[in-house]
């Protein structure tokens, strides 16, 4: 059965067999066909370019010899027939050469370019609609159907088309895209040149956005308003409930199989959904190197308050510069490392800010808290933490502020202040609950006063402890347990003056600590301090020789012993006149110039000597009385 060109061409009916009952359709292609060009002879070619048709008459050797049966002089400008009486159904090859409107029902399989479709078209569903070349306008796509563009030109939709629509494989522009109606699917990819979208209006997908290339959105509106991509919900056009998933933007990788999700942001709602109002939160997945779903790695919550997933490996959260500012608690699982790489002197910085909406802050205001948490089993519950509060006179460029440390002891009961750094810089420590409330293992260094107070209500007074061990094991006779230094600078560095020094001496065993305590003093030269003094584990006291006089000097009080004083190579000098020993029962051995009668006062029974001159008759003396009488018993010699 003959088939029409030029103004259409409509093959119901395919040219006669010329092999049995093979029946195929027309080659179509953007050029004509050349003598390597193979078919089966009788083959028709439509040239889309020159607007001519070919025919294969034979083929000799490795030569196909195509003859022009229709040629660019057939230009028609329309073809208007009535819906119904051009159908072209599956299978069936529609060619338009240059048509500028179709008015027509296309159920599937078709090829048309360089044509409008008009409005009353119809595409049934399931409709492949192909347009190979030139310029295609859709007014409207009353069903579903398959648009696809597979070489270059313009594709238009000024009204919107329904169903999936295909852009692909080489460069295309949209320059005007209407709203897509329901269940719509866009697919864009690309083999090369790039796909531009310039819309003029916006587009409305319910259904899924699949692209396979980049996408960018550009708003060149001369306004102040921004391009925006929006993600809406609801359920059957009535109002979501709480806990409806809003939306998702997810990134996809091809795994060699197929594509597999990997981070994706998603949103959904919570609390109470009321007119105007729909609470919602924001949540961030991230994809690790297993087999595994996606992981929570960040939420921000309704409130605003941001909660981040403890990384399964390394650091958490990791700011490069600008710093961070919190308005309001900040509550970490995990660790916070504070790394400064910049080529400055400046160093990290963890700052707390505090004023009253945007006003000074008065005296006795918090400035803030740093607060350590753990689980119970139930809840978080704050245990140790440091705070500072405002104090005095509130100024420009003057805050007073305390600083206080606080921990918690193993009861129920709140923490407890236990170190305090006043705005003057004075340091109070509470006393412990139990032990010593202050341990230094090292050194310290005080500049002022160093003051231990006991303030509890029992008999037990401060104390400061000096405590020695090898590694924590025993001691050994002869160690060092510590010593107490008095320093002095010299003009160039500070070098010890004197210092009281304990060693430990004899058997060391369990609760079996003997020890001596020595005092050293430093002489008028640059020699070392000299030991003066021993107190030895038995008690016992040993004084050096003085480096010149006296080396025991008592002034006033005399000295009292109950076991004896023994000098071995010295004598005892009592140095003031009138004044002697005193022996067991109170009698006294007095020695002064002149006689003691009428003026010195002692024991009966006790003896004066009389140190003036030799010659003289009355040297020695006996009280009498207990009084001032005295019984001279020498005579001249």
């Amino acid at each position: 059965m003959a088939k029409t060109y030029a103004s259409g061409l409509k093959y119901k009916k395919y040219f006669p067999r010329l092999f049995g009952d093979l029946q195929q359709a027309p080659i179509v292609q953007p050029r004509a066909p050349k003598t390597t060009d193979f078919a089966v002879p009788g083959r028709d070619w439509i040239d889309t370019v020159g607007n001519d048709a070919y025919k294969l008459i034979k083929i000799s050797g490795n030569i196909a010899t195509w003859v022009c049966t229709a040629g660019g002089a057939i230009a028609p400008t329309s073809m208007t027939v009535t819906p119904g009486d051009v159908t072209i159904t599956t299978g069936d090859l529609f060619v338009s050469t240059g048509i500028a409107t179709i008015n027509s029902t296309l159920t599937g399989g078709s090829i048309v370019s360089g044509s409008t479709i008009a409005s009353t078209t119809t595409i049934t569903a399931g409709t492949g609609l192909t347009v190979t070349t030139g310029n295609c306008t859709i007014s409207a796509l009353t069903t579903a159907g398959i648009l696809s563009n597979t070489a270059a030109g313009v594709i238009q939709s000024s009204a919107g088309a329904a169903g999936y629509v295909l852009i692909g494989t080489s460069a295309t522009t949209i320059p005007t895209w209407g709203a897509l109606t329901d269940g719509t699917n866009i697919n864009i990819t690309e083999a090369s040149g790039g796909i531009t979208i310039a819309l003029t209006n916006d587009v409305a997908i319910s259904g899924s956005l699949s692209i396979a290339t980049d996408l960018d959105l550009i708003n060149s509106d001369a306004a102040a308003t921004a391009f925006d991509l929006g993600l809406y919900k609801n359920r059957a056009s009535a109002a979501i409930v709480s806990g409806d998933a809003l939306g998702s933007f997810s990134y996809y990788g091809h795994d060699g199989t197929a594509y597999l999700q990997t981070s994706y942001i998603s949103s959904t709602s919570s609390g109470a959904i009321a007119l105007n109002q729909i609470a919602s939160d924001l949540k961030f997945y991230t994809h690790r190197a297993t087999t595994d779903v996606s992981q929570l790695r960040m939420t921000i919550d309704p409130d605003g308050g941001v909660t981040i997933a403890a990384a399964d490996a390394g650091v958490t959260l990791t700011l490069s510069g600008g710093g961070i500012d919190v308005t309001g608690n900040a509550d970490i699982e995990g660790n916070v490392n504070l790394t400064n790489v910049a080529v400055s002197t400046a160093a990290s910085e963890l700052a707390m800010y505090k004023n009253r909406a945007g006003a000074t802050l008065v005296t006795g205001d918090a400035l803030g808290s740093l607060t350590f948490y753990g689980f119970e089993g139930t809840g978080n519950i704050a245990t140790s933490y440091i705070s500072s509060t405002s104090s005095g006179t509130i100024a420009l460029n003057s805050i007073a502020s305390d600083l206080k440390f606080y921990t918690h002891r193993d009861s129920t009961d709140v923490s407890q202040l236990r170190l305090t750094i006043d705005p003057d810089g004075g340091i109070t420590m509470a006393e412990a609950d139990a032990g010593n409330t202050l341990e230094i293992t090292g050194g310290v260094k005080a500049v002022g006063e160093i003051m231990a107070e006991s303030i509890s209500a029992d008999a037990t007074g401060a104390r400061i402890s000096i405590q020695k061990s090898r590694t924590g094991g025993a001691i050994t006779s002869g160690d060092d347990l510590g010593s107490l230094h008095f320093w002095g600078d010299d003009g160039t560095s500070y070098i010890s003056g004197a210092y009281i020094k304990s060693d430990t001496s004899g058997t060391i065993a369990t609760d079996r600590i003997p020890a001596n305590l020595e005092f050293y003093t430093s002489a008028d030269d640059t020699a070392a301090a000299v030991l003066r003094m021993t107190i030895d584990s038995d008690g016992g006291v040993n004084m050096a020789a003085a480096d010149a006089g006296v080396t025991l000097t008592i002034a006033g009080g005399g000295i009292s012993s109950t076991g004896g004083i023994t000098e071995a190579t010295e004598d005892i000098t009592v140095s003031t006149a009138t004044k002697g020993i005193v022996l067991p029962g109170g009698l006294k051995i007095i020695t002064g110039a002149g006689s003691p009668h009428g003026t010195i006062t002692a024991p009966i029974g006790s003896l004066y000597l009389n140190t003036t001159g030799s010659g003289v008759a009355d040297r020695l003396w006996v009280n009498t009385d207990n009084g001032t009488s005295w019984t001279n018993f020498t005579s001249a010699a």
